[in-house]
């Protein structure tokens, strides 16, 4: 996942992308270019499924692998069944339940994670470090604005995936939702 990740970043794809399904104290998920071409050409280029690795294979005796526990910062590709990962990615936001971080991976096995934000807690919850305003206001403040729209159609209130490949999904973006956050540049 990371090689294919680091693909999509030399060529741009992530320039300008939405934070188009956002959960505080979940995840942040974005990975649908507004670039249409480039959103095009990589939309069913699927990679399988990471191997699962032990995070410590001296203590894997079973051979049974258990999937890596999420913390935090973590960075994965989502998907919707096995080997259907393309470029869509979540990171796992701060204040995630223990409960959830236990199931990313587990109940779906295509979950792994190929990358971790250093520092993720002190970048989300106090963006100036000079600052000196309470950094647990900052945290609740950034992450409500982060979850403006929460969940896709139709399940929640944020964009539809389908609608935002079209070829003026990003003008839906903007039209419908004006409040979305954006990746400037990855």
């Amino acid at each position: 996942g990371a090689s294919h990740f680091l693909d999509l970043v030399r060529v741009g794809y992530y320039n300008g992308s939405a934070l188009s399904r956002v959960h505080s104290g979940f995840l942040a998920q974005f990975g649908i270019s507004p670039d249409y071409d480039l959103k095009m050409e990589y939309k069913d280029k699927v990679i399988p499924d990471d191997p699962r690795i032990p995070v410590d294979q001296d203590q894997d005796h079973d051979n049974s692998h258990k999937p890596i526990t999420f913390q935090p910062g973590m960075i994965s590709f989502a998907g919707n069944n096995p080997n259907t990962r393309s470029t869509e990615v979540f990171i796992v936001m701060p204040d995630t339940k223990q409960v959830y971080l236990d199931r990313f991976g587990t109940i779906n096995p295509w979950e792994t994670p190929f990358a971790i934000i250093e520092n993720f807690d002190s970048i989300i919850t106090n963006p100036n470090p000079r600052a000196k305003s309470n950094t647990k206001t900052i945290s609740k403040s950034v992450a409500n604005k982060w979850h403006a729209y929460g969940d896709a159609i139709p399940v929640g209130s944020g964009p539809s995936r389908e609608r935002m490949f079209q070829k003026d999904g990003y003008e839906y973006l903007k039209r419908e939702f004006p409040k979305m956050d954006y990746i400037e540049e990855c």
